[in-house]
C-alpha cells in the first residue's frame, strides 16, 4: 500500500508564528517555500515537505491568511472606492502609469474636475 500524505502549498502573503517569531510567506510553489522574518527580513528557503512538517510542529500557528475575507467599515469602503477611482482613471489615461510625471499631471486634472485641492497627498484621503 501506498502512503499518500496530503502535501498543502502555502499562499503567498500568508503569516505564521514559529517559536515566537512571526514570518510570512513570500513565494511558495510545489517544491519550495520561502519565507520571511516579519521583523529583521531574515529570508529562508525550505523544500515543501520540510516547511509542511515544520507545521505540525507545536510552536507553529498561522497568525493571517490571505484568503479570509476581512469586512470593512463604510467609509473605509468609501475610501478605498476613491482611491480606485483614481487609480482606473490613470491606468485609462496613459501609456506609462509608473512614469510619476504623468501620473501627477493626470492625478491634478483629476482633482480639478473633482473641485477638489490637488496637494500631492490625493491618494491618501
Amino acid at each position: 500500500m501506498i502512503n499518500q500524505e496530503i502535501i498543502t502549498v502555502p499562499t503567498a502573503g500568508q503569516r505564521f508564528t514559529l517559536a515566537g517569531t512571526e514570518y510570512e510567506i513570500s513565494h511558495s510553489d510545489h517544491y519550495s517555500v520561502r519565507y520571511t522574518s516579519v521583523r529583521g527580513g531574515l529570508q529562508i528557503l525550505k523544500e515543501l515537505e520540510s516547511f509542511n512538517s515544520l507545521t505540525r510542529n507545536d510552536s507553529f500557528k498561522y497568525t493571517y491568511d490571505v484568503n479570509v475575507f476581512i469586512p470593512r467599515s463604510d467609509k473605509e469602503q468609501e475610501q478605498q472606492k476613491y482611491r480606485l477611482d483614481y487609480v482606473q482613471t490613470i491606468l485609462s489615461n496613459t501609456n506609462h502609469p509608473y512614469a510619476e510625471d504623468f501620473v501627477k499631471t493626470i492625478i491634478a486634472k483629476i482633482a480639478e474636475d473633482r473641485g477638489e485641492e490637488c496637494n500631492g497627498q490625493v491618494l491618501m484621503k
